[in-house]
């Protein structure tokens, strides 16, 4: 999950894992797409609205690995 606020990343994050996933998180583009260099995911929920890189950038980066 990439989105800039924390309380929405908590409050995914649990009822997520309630549900029996595995999450990981980031706060900005840069950061989620490290993480997605350095690990293969199922599923991206990624918030448009981010600091440094909107989330559309970084679909388009995420396209391109």
């Amino acid at each position: 999950m990439i989105d800039d606020d924390s309380k929405i990343l908590t409050l995914e994050k649990t009822i997520l894992a309630q549900g029996g996933f595995s999450v990981d998180t980031a706060l900005d583009g840069p950061e989620g797409l490290a993480k997605l260099k350095a690990s293969q995911y199922d599923a991206i929920v990624l918030d448009i609205l981010l600091p440094v890189m909107d989330g559309y950038e970084v679909a388009k980066q995420i396209k391109k690995l």
